[in-house]
C-alpha cells in the first residue's frame, strides 16, 4: 500500500509541473518545462478528476494536493475534481467554452484523441523521456493508451477493472439460480420482480452503463470494442444486439423506474441497501 500511495503522490507532483506547461501552451505543439521549484510568484494551478466527492480516491487527492501546497508556497492548487456522471459533461463544456482545467484526468478514447487533433493538451514526452528511471516505472503497456502518432499527452496513472456485482443472499433466498445466459437473467428478473425487488441496480450514467458494456465484451471480445467499426464504417453487430438485449430487460421491467433521473451514488445506494439483486 505504501509503494501504491508514493507511486499516486509523484504522479501527481509531474502533472502539477505538467499542468504549468499546459496553462501556458494552449494550441502549441512545444512548450518549455518550467520546474516547479523555480515558481517565485503566487500561480494557481486548476486540478480536475473524477476523484472527487464520494470517490475512493477522494481523500487520498485532497492530502496530496495540501501537502503540495504546503510545500510550494507560492502554488494554489485549485482542486475541481468530483465524482459521478457529471464530471465528463463540465469537462468536455469547459474545453468547448474556452475555459479548460489546467491538469485534468481523462479515459482513452475518442474524447483524449480529438484534444490530442485540437492542439489541446501538452505534449509531454521530452519530460518523460528525460528521466528514464521515472518513466521505465511504468509497464510498458500501459504508456499506449496515452500515446497519439508516436507523442506521450498523458501519463497512465489508474487501471479500472470493471465488473458486476450480486446479492448473493437475495439469490439464496429467492432460490435463484446465478444467470449465465440472457435467458437465466430474464428468468431472475421475473422472479424478483414477483417478490417487489428491483432486478438490476441500472441507471443511464456513464457508471450505469457497464451492464452494457459487459454484455458487448461477451457478445463481441476485446477485437470487436477496441475496433468498433468494420471496414465500411459500420458499426460492429455486438454493440447492436447488446442494446438489443438491453432494450429486453427495459421493456420487462428489470430497471429502477426513475433510472434516467437516479444518480450514481443513489443507485450504488439501492444496491448495498439490498433493495436490488
Amino acid at each position: 500500500m505504501q509503494k501504491k500511495s508514493l507511486l499516486f503522490c509523484s504522479v501527481i507532483l509531474l502533472g502539477v509541473i505538467a499542468g504549468i506547461i499546459i496553462n501556458m501552451s494552449y494550441d502549441k505543439k512545444e512548450v518549455p518545462i518550467i520546474p516547479i521549484e523555480s515558481i517565485d510568484e503566487k500561480t494557481t494551478i486548476e486540478f480536475m478528476s473524477s476523484w472527487g466527492a464520494y470517490d475512493s480516491k477522494a481523500n487520498r487527492l485532497k492530502m496530496i494536493l495540501k501537502d503540495l501546497n504546503e510545500k510550494y508556497p507560492n502554488l494554489i492548487l485549485k482542486d475541481s475534481s468530483m465524482a459521478g456522471e457529471d464530471f465528463l459533461f463540465i469537462l468536455k463544456t469547459d474545453f468547448a467554452t474556452g475555459n479548460p482545467p489546467d491538469i485534468f484526468g481523462l479515459w482513452p478514447g475518442k474524447d483524449f484523441e480529438t484534444l490530442v487533433k485540437k492542439q489541446q493538451i501538452a505534449d509531454l514526452t521530452e519530460a518523460m523521456k528525460e528521466d528514464s528511471k521515472w518513466y521505465n516505472q511504468f509497464k510498458k503497456e500501459s504508456w499506449e493508451y496515452v500515446t497519439v502518432d508516436g507523442h506521450i499527452y498523458g501519463l497512465p496513472v489508474e487501471t479500472i477493472y470493471e465488473g458486476l456485482f450480486i446479492n448473493q443472499d437475495l439469490f439464496d433466498a429467492y432460490h435463484v439460480k446465478v444467470p449465465t445466459t440472457f435467458e437465466e437473467l430474464l428468468e431472475a428478473v421475473e422472479i424478483f420482480k414477483a417478490n417487489d425487488i428491483i432486478p438490476i441496480a441500472y441507471n443511464s450514467t456513464p457508471e450505469g452503463s457497464y451492464l452494457y458494456q459487459n454484455i458487448v465484451m461477451k457478445l463481441g471480445g476485446k477485437k470487436d470494442v477496441e475496433n468498433p467499426f468494420d471496414k465500411d464504417g459500420k458499426i460492429k453487430p455486438c454493440f447492436l444486439t447488446g442494446m438489443e438485449y438491453m432494450k429486453v430487460l427495459y421493456e420487462q421491467g428489470a430497471f429502477p423506474k426513475n433510472l434516467f433521473t437516479l444518480d450514481d451514488k443513489a443507485r450504488n445506494d439501492l444496491f448495498c441497501k439490498k433493495k436490488l439483486q
